[in-house]
């Protein structure tokens, strides 16, 4: 309906009123305010009449339907709408999170993960062996890894690089900062960098930011290991490793649009392979 019909449609019904409450005896009008009245919430009259006076007879000789309480906000006495305030200290409000103990925790303390688990998860379950990656590398643990200084010798699968593709030695990588992001839980967490089989497996991992860093090392590492950087014996030695665990093929894998929807991981794939072709792959001793 128009807004010209509906003005139309509102005189229409106003003026019908108008003749029915000239028709009207005072008594006639008082018996239907009150049975209006009592049909109706309490308040509600007296609401409306303060913001219009002159509907009241309209409104009173209305079809007899009931307004919708809803439909009718409340109002101050000066006939504005009224807004209740809201009171944040009113509401019972709630959060996930743990009101930690003041306890003041020292990363040196023995027990230093149960402390940890006591300020802040006290309501959680305990779990240590998820928290074994947090504990400090034991003397043990040193000493039995394969890339310990103390080895007499390091097979090649052991060999750790850093993110540009370059050697490690055993002792400048037990005593490299933890800062530098070359640590990593794997089976000698105390010493830095990442063996080829390693990133061979990160190319594989769910998480493309892995696979990327992982990818992006394999190619430095493969264009090395082509212009001979690491010299004839423990290059051949590398290749046969990067033979055995497949990498090449894991970068055209993380290359293929195919297979892989990550553009980021996708453009340090093709970088990597295009750094093994330019290195000029492995050239064995009939080259």
């Amino acid at each position: 309906m128009t807004t010209a019909a509906t003005t139309a449609e509102a005189a229409k019904i106003s003026e019908e009123n108008e003749e029915r409450i000239a028709t009207m005896t005072p008594e006639e009008i008082e018996a239907e305010k009150a049975a209006l009245e009592a049909s109706l919430p309490p308040g509600l009259i007296s609401r409306i009449l303060k913001r219009d006076p002159s509907a009241a007879d309209a409104i009173l000789l209305n079809s007899g339907q009931t307004p919708d309480q809803e439909d009718i906000a409340p109002t101050n006495s000066d006939g504005n709408p009224a807004i209740a305030p809201i009171h944040p200290e009113s509401r019972e409000y709630s959060t996930h999170f743990p009101s930690p103990i003041s306890t003041e925790l020292d990363p040196d303390a023995p027990n230093f993960l149960e402390l940890l688990h006591k300020k802040y998860f006290p309501d959680l379950p305990v779990e240590p062996s998820r928290l074994a990656w947090m504990k400090p590398v034991t003397d043990e643990e040193d000493n039995s890894s394969p890339y310990n200084p103390q080895q007499e010798s390091v097979s090649p699968a052991d060999i750790r690089f850093d993110f540009h593709g370059d050697i490690i030695p055993p002792s400048k990588s037990a005593s490299l900062s933890t800062t530098l992001g070359l640590h990593h839980h794997s089976d000698s967490p105390g010493y830095a960098g990442y063996t080829i089989p390693e990133l061979s497996h990160l190319c594989r991992s769910a998480v493309p930011a892995q696979r990327a860093i992982a990818v992006q090392v394999i190619g430095r590492i493969l264009y090395k290991l082509g212009i001979n950087h690491y010299g004839e014996y423990v290059g051949d030695a590398l290749w046969d490793i990067v033979e055995h665990t497949r990498v090449v093929e894991s970068l055209y894998e993380a290359a293929d649009e195919k297979k892989t929807r990550h553009v980021g991981l996708q453009t340090c794939a093709v970088e990597a392979l295009w750094l093994w072709k330019k290195g000029g792959g492995r050239r064995h001793k009939t080259d």
